[in-house]
This record gives C-alpha cells, sequence and structure tokens, in this order.
C-alpha cells in the first residue's frame, strides 16, 4: 500500500515579494497535481504579473516536505492591443514530500 500525501497552497504565499503594491500585480501559485505518493515529486509554479520581485522567491519551511534545490523561472513581456506592457514572471520549485497525510503550504 503506497502513503499518500495532498498538498494545498495558500495564495498569500509570496506578496511579501512583489516590489508594487498588490493591488497593481496579480499572484497565482498552482501545483501540478495535488495528490502524490511519498517520494515522487510535484512542482509547484509561483506566477507573478504586473510586477517585478526584489529576489527570487524562497519558501518556508514545510513540515513533512524537501524542497529540491534549484528554481526554474521564466520571463515573458508582451504589449496588449492598447500598448500596454505586461511582465509575466514564474518560479517553479520542485516539491518531494517526506511523510504521509495532508500539507498546507503556508
Amino acid at each position: 500500500m503506497s502513503a499518500r500525501l495532498g498538498l494545498r497552497v495558500c495564495l498569500g504565499l509570496a506578496l511579501a515579494f512583489l516590489a508594487v503594491p498588490a493591488w497593481a500585480a496579480n499572484f497565482t501559485a498552482s501545483l501540478d497535481r495535488h495528490t502524490v505518493l511519498v517520494g515522487e515529486t510535484v512542482g509547484l509554479t509561483l506566477t507573478f504579473e504586473g510586477g517585478s520581485l526584489q529576489s527570487n522567491p524562497r519558501l518556508p519551511a514545510i513540515p513533512g516536505v524537501q524542497v529540491a534545490t534549484g528554481i526554474s523561472q521564466s520571463m515573458n513581456t508582451s504589449q496588449g492591443p492598447d500598448g500596454k506592457m505586461t511582465t509575466v514572471q514564474s518560479y517553479k520549485f520542485t516539491l518531494i514530500p517526506t511523510q504521509a497525510g495532508e500539507v498546507t503550504i503556508p
């Protein structure tokens, strides 16, 4: 029998990293799946639109979850039909559950 770990993301995770007021930017956090087996990997992506970060985001300690070293990051800037420039920054972390149970990522 396999032990499973349920993961949930609290959307307030990284607003402290924004260099602009929170009302001027959008932030989303998403997992590539919500249920994983202990020892499997799951991706956590933090996406910031309309703001920029002062530095790379860091996750707090998450009991029962190991954060793999390295962050995958991307930035995309586009111009809308109204001429407005929009920048989207994404950071992907790899998480590895080390024990069974439900975890809320603060």
